[in-house]
């Protein structure tokens, strides 16, 4: 798996969220859910990422 595109597309789908996500009030707890839940993902992408960088070496 290319996890280096994957990670970038990610990046990429979190940033346009983020962006509808900023047309709401931001202390709608429905806003603070969808924003802890791209964090988690974009975390755990990156420790995926980070893995198999490691292992490529």
């Amino acid at each position: 798996m290319d996890y280096q595109k994957e990670y970038a597309n990610l990046v990429g789908q979190v940033d346009r969220v983020i962006s509808i996500l900023e047309t709401y009030e931001p202390g709608d707890a429905i806003v603070k859910k969808a924003g802890e839940l791209l964090l988690s993902a974009l975390r755990e992408a990156e420790e995926h990422y980070i893995a198999a960088a490691e292992t490529q070496d």
